[in-house]
């Protein structure tokens, strides 16, 4: 890893909230109404608070 990559998260990190992010648009997630009002609905944020989306992301060890 060069200096750029300083707390940079770790590539199973990355991985793994794309797949969520994924997982959760096909659940639902009406792109179109976010578009518009230019602001998620408020029903999203704890699902994406619990996958570390907003904020300290730390290692579990």
């Amino acid at each position: 890893m060069d200096s750029t990559d300083k707390g940079a998260p770790p590539h199973d990190a990355v991985s793994g909230m794309l797949e969520f992010l994924r997982r959760y648009s096909r659940g639902g997630v009406d792109s179109r109404r976010v578009d518009e009002r230019r602001s998620f609905s408020t029903s999203l944020v704890p699902g994406f608070a619990s996958a570390g989306l907003f904020g300290l992301r730390t290692h579990s060890e």
